[in-house]
């Protein structure tokens, strides 16, 4: 028998574990989800013999901070995401095996606080392929603990799963990195050609224009300008590059940045008879941020409202400057105000229960409310207001979905430097 605790409430993690262990084990084991605080019964848990779960914890469960998982298992799966404090079942010594799963950013202090010979660590979001070569090899060791008569695999014929595991996974990466870099090549070359056609327009060079029309085209030759750079920063990932957000901050005014974000979704919005909305209050204070960046985040808000108001509905757009004390609430204690902006849509809203992870990256929500997303466009626009000293969250609406962003007032040592500099 092969006992298997799941430290937090990720359900979907114990269904892959079943998954595995069906393969994998010839005999009887059990899994049991704990620690979180919603955490699922055992009996919800596929495979598994039916023990109570978390919900319901036997006098022998050990507690640290507030998680509680029973002592006594073969494996721990720690979920650091669903359940951030160390469960003292795993920090006591033993032959259990410990698996700590975090994501990429959390790793490296995890890795410094824990003990390396009592851990192995896993970057989430969990592969099934590493999932499967952690778990293949605790069962190993779980039969040579608990049945010394138990035939053992061989140590070479384990070494080799794991070297042809590795290879796999090298392949992949080969492969996902070369369609990369093809997929770079084969959208730079087009856009570098509408970039030239632009200039001639622009330039006159092919006939006279409108104002009408020349503005147009100043605003597509802006939206290309800030993908090239999207692409850019793309190729320099594939090739290893460092790709941190870094900002060339300035002064402006955000109205620019607005209007011109509501140019870019203006044709999506015509196609679906969107009607848009824009009342701008003007800022009381002096605004700092990189032009680009934040066109970028506010494009992906706006596109997201887009792509879920129903054909006919409306988007508004409203901005208005913030006291200190509303910041205060919002965890940005010491700015002396900001400027805030809500957008709103007639679309079907936003699941109360996924406002708080709907800006996490690579995750995917169906929600009661049918407002599917990706994730990725909206964890992009987290880490752009983020690196601004700003905040973005999603508001509990009754009908529509509502998102609000704010951006701090610089500070006046921050302006004297700006000028400085400018100087």
């Amino acid at each position: 028998m092969i006992f298997l605790a799941i430290v937090g409430s990720n359900r979907a993690l114990a269904k892959a574990c079943t998954t595995v262990l069906d393969r994998l084990c010839t005999a009887e084991y059990h899994i049991e989800v704990c620690g979180g605080s919603h955490a699922p019964g055992c009996s919800d848990v596929p495979g598994c013999t039916g023990a109570p779960g978390c919900t319901d914890v036997p006098e022998s469960c050990t507690v640290h901070g507030s998680s509680s998982v029973t002592s006594g298992f073969d494996i721990y799966l720690w979920d650091v995401e669903s359940c951030p404090l160390l469960p003292s079942a795993m920090a006591t010594p033993g032959p259990a095996t410990k698996v700590v799963m975090a994501s990429k950013r959390s790793l490296a202090a995890l890795r410094r606080s824990l003990p390396h010979q009592d851990f192995q660590f896993l970057q989430t979001p969990v592969t099934p392929l590493s999932l499967k070569v952690v778990l293949e090899a605790a069962v190993v060791r779980c039969h040579q603990q608990q049945s010394s008569e138990r035939r053992c695999l061989d140590r070479d014929k384990i070494l080799q799963q794991l070297l042809a595991s590795n290879l796999q996974l090298q392949e992949y990466e080969q492969k996902r990195t070369s369609s990369l870099a093809r997929s770079v090549h084969d959208v730079r070359v087009p856009l570098m050609a509408v970039q030239g056609y632009c200039d001639l327009l622009l330039a006159g060079e092919l006939g006279p224009m409108s104002a009408q029309q020349s503005q147009i085209l100043a605003r597509m030759q802006r939206s290309i300008k800030r993908l090239g750079g999207l692409i850019e920063g793309m190729a320099n990932l594939n090739q290893g590059q460092e790709n941190d957000l870094q900002l060339n901050l300035e002064r402006g005014h955000l109205d620019d940045c607005i209007y011109q974000a509501l140019n870019e979704i203006r044709p999506l919005a015509e196609r679906k008879q969107i009607s848009l909305r824009v009342d701008l209050d003007p800022a009381g204070g002096v605004l700092r941020f990189d032009s680009g960046k934040l066109e970028q985040a506010l494009v992906n808000l706006l596109e997201n409202a887009c792509k879920f108001t129903p054909a006919g509905g409306s988007i508004s757009i409203g901005g208005q400057s913030v006291g200190p004390e509303e910041l205060v609430g919002l965890d940005l204690a010491g700015a002396h105000g900001g400027y805030r902006i809500d957008i709103r849509d007639s679309g079907p809203g936003v699941d109360s229960a996924l406002l708080e992870e709907i800006f996490d990256e690579h995750v995917s929500h169906a929600g009661t409310m049918d407002r599917p997303s990706s994730g990725l466009g909206l964890a992009i626009c987290n880490a752009i207001v983020s690196a601004h000293h700003g905040k973005v969250w999603a508001n509990p609406e009754s009908h529509g979905a509502s998102f609000s962003l704010v951006l701090p007032f610089a500070g006046r040592l921050e302006i004297v430097r700006a000028l400085q500099v400018a100087v």
